[in-house]
């Protein structure tokens, strides 16, 4: 099993999500980035995709808008202008 790591989705309305994942999948403005435990410190600016992240094995898509993700040892922040669930259309 993955080792897991904070990861926390923030919009202008609040927190979407704040919790521990083993994966992240992000829509880079240069490309699609996949981050897991221990990746480099990094700022990246997002461009609109449906973002993914895996909890126990388990992955969940959600639609975020433009923003920037910043990677810092053991913390991930997405800070994007809206995110919204792709199954029930949850938003904030």
């Amino acid at each position: 099993m993955a080792t897991k790591f904070k990861f926390s989705i923030v919009t202008p309305n609040g927190t979407y999500f704040d919790g521990e994942v083993e994966e992240i999948i992000v829509g880079g403005i240069t490309g699609t980035l996949g981050i897991l435990n221990n990746h480099m410190e990094t700022i990246v600016p997002l461009k609109p995709f449906e973002t993914r992240y895996v909890i126990d094995g388990n992955s969940t898509s959600v639609s975020t808008s433009t923003g920037v993700l910043k990677v810092e040892k053991g913390n991930v922040v997405m800070a994007v202008e809206s995110c919204e669930a792709k199954e029930n259309k949850t938003s904030v």
